[in-house]
């Protein structure tokens, strides 16, 4: 179980790349969108209704989730999350299969 002192900096990361998400949103020409209809943390989950219900963008990178839960994850660490979203999102901008 996460310590109590852990839930201010989820707070934190939330709202700070919460920010950062509408400040990209501004430039949305140099952002990749996102390869998947799943989430991007639970990747093998769609989204209800086909619709995510957050968005990220993380260094350029359109990500989209199904719930709070997963946002709050990927806020936490995203790194793990994004080397088959950037290589998915290659391959779709290059043209060649997954």
């Amino acid at each position: 179980a996460p310590s109590p002192a852990a839930a201010p900096d989820e707070a934190s990361s939330f709202r700070a790349t919460a920010e950062a998400d509408r400040k990209a949103r501004q430039t949305e020409a140099t952002i990749t969108p996102y390869p998947f209809d799943t989430c991007a943390v639970q990747f093998h989950k769609p989204f209800k209704d086909g619709k995510p219900k957050h968005r990220r963008v993380y260094k350029g990178q359109e990500v989209l989730f199904c719930c709070t839960p997963c946002v709050k994850a990927f806020d936490m660490n995203p790194e793990p999350y994004m080397p088959r979203i950037l290589a998915a999102a290659n391959a779709q901008a290059t043209g060649s299969s997954q």
